[in-house]
This record gives structure tokens, sequence and C-alpha cells, in this order.
């Protein structure tokens, strides 16, 4: 039967990744006031809050129930290592910038269907792959001795983020999507814990309400995601994701005073377009944040 409001599924991304962009905002204001470790368990832990009171209003609390923790503690780590990377990446990059390379996600996911689940790769697929990746050079600008640190964090957590979508291929075919992203920040908060008792600092009652508002913002942004997959196809809501750059872009410009070169705009330009052509052929929408 098709969605009597076709337009709800494209409101509900824009709602879900402007979420995800004020929660980058808010880590990049922070700066180094505080060790990852610290950001990272407010982020995954605050992020349960969303979820369980979408199970409480929906009546389905029977969601807690899981057959398999095993593979929920994997995606967990997997999503706690990503996420420390691109936490630095915004930190030692302007948020666009950061954001922006996050979006070579897409374009993993494309190379690992293609090494791991033996899908084929049309030349079409491969000129997508390097033009993504030649969009990261000009970010990058790398001379004879430089490479931006930045950039290489945000690679690595794009690359996790790719072999994530690949393995939520497979859990979406059994487990509900808020317990998903339960079970994927609870088990990230617990492994972030040791991380976090080891470099514990005093935390302000102002920053507690801004690190309380990077886990609840992240959590309520996911649940505007998966509201927006149950009314959309992934090819009408791919573009939508792609706004967190012009919501960074304005933060950069008006909070952060951040010089964006010419040079970084069209390799910003060559990652959304092999972004939005990579997604649109899997069929799967990438987020992060």
């Amino acid at each position: 039967m098709p969605d009597s409001h076709p337009w709800l599924g494209p409101l509900y991304m824009t709602v879900g990744v402007f979420f995800f962009v004020c929660v980058n905002a808010i880590i990049k204001a922070m700066d180094h006031s505080y060790p990852s470790e610290t950001i990272l368990f407010f982020r995954f832990s605050f992020a349960t809050l969303p979820c369980i009171l979408y199970m409480l209003i929906r009546g389905q609390v029977n969601l807690i129930a899981t057959k398999n923790l095993k593979i929920h503690a994997l995606r967990g780590t997997l999503g706690l290592v990503s996420l420390f990377f691109l936490f630095e990446s915004i930190r030692l990059l302007p948020l666009s910038e950061a954001v922006t390379i996050s979006f070579i996600s897409a374009v993993f996911v494309t190379l690992f269907a293609l090494v791991f689940l033996k899908e084929s790769c049309s030349l079409r697929q491969w000129f997508y792959l390097i033009l993504g990746f030649s969009g990261v050079i000009l970010i990058a600008q790398p001379d004879q001795s430089n490479l931006k640190l930045g950039v290489l964090y945000g690679l690595g957590s794009a690359a996790i983020e790719g072999g994530m979508i690949i393995h939520t291929r497979f859990l979406s075919r059994q487990y509900h999507p808020v317990q998903i992203a339960f079970y994927y920040a609870l088990f990230a908060a617990l492994f972030c814990t040791p991380f976090l008792i080891q470099s514990w600092s005093p935390i302000s009652t102002r920053d507690l309400l801004f690190l309380s508002l990077v886990g609840i913002g992240g959590g309520t942004g996911q649940i505007f995601l998966f509201k927006a997959a149950q009314h959309a196809p992934g090819s009408k809501l791919a573009p939508m994701i792609y706004t967190q750059i012009i919501w960074s872009l304005l933060f950069d410009w008006t909070f952060f005073y951040a010089n964006i070169s010419t040079t970084a705009f069209v390799g910003m330009g060559l990652i959304i377009f092999s972004g939005i052509a990579s997604t649109l052929k899997n069929k799967t929408v990438s987020f992060q944040g």
C-alpha cells in the first residue's frame, strides 16, 4: 500500500540529520575541553534514553529482549571506534569538511560489497569510487611532508561505518531498528566505561548539560532516521541526508568562522556526487553522529 504521506520520509530524514549536525557542532564547540572517552560515554549512554522512551510510548518494551547479545556487542565495539575517529576528525577539521568525508562510507559500502559479498562492480561504480577518493584528496590537500590527520581519522571512521552498513543489512532482517540502536548505544557505553574511569576529570553543570544533549540528540536523530526509512525508500532519502553539509557549512561560517578553500569545496562536491550515486546503487542510507 503506497504511503499516503510521501513527504514524511524526507521530512523525518531532514530533521534527523539536523540533530546529528547539532551534536557534531556541540562537540566542535567543546574542542578539547574533555577527553574523547568522556564525550563518547555521554554520547552513547544518553542515546539509550530516546530508544527506551520510544519503546514505552509504542508499548514495545519486549524489544529489550534479544536472542544474540554477541552480535550487538560487536556492533557496539565497531561503533565506539568509528565515532572516536569521527569526533577526532571534527575536532581537527572544519565541521563541514569532517562531515563530508564521513559520507565516503557510501563508497566503502560498494567496495566491501565487492570484496566480502562478491557483488559485481561495474565500470560506472569504479568511476564513483575513484571520484569519491579524489574528493578526499582535494580536501586533504597533502604536500610532500604533511597530510591532515583529521582526514585520516575521517577515512577510518567512514571505513568502519561502511562495514557496519553491510552488517546492518543482515541485522535488520531479524531485529527491530530501535532494538538495534538501543543495544548499539548500550554496549558502546559499557565498553567506553573503563576508559572513562581512567581519564575522568570533574565536569561542570553547564558542560554536563551539553554532554547530555550530545547523547540525547544522537539517539533522537537515529529515531527520526528509522521513521524516515518506514515512509520512503533509500533512493528518496539519500539526497536529504546530504543537507548535513549545508547545516555544517552554516555552523562553520556562523559560529566557528572557518575558512573553506575553493579546492575543499570542489572535493566536497565530488564526494557528495559519488556518495549519492553509490547510495542509490546500494539502496541504503549512511549516517553518522
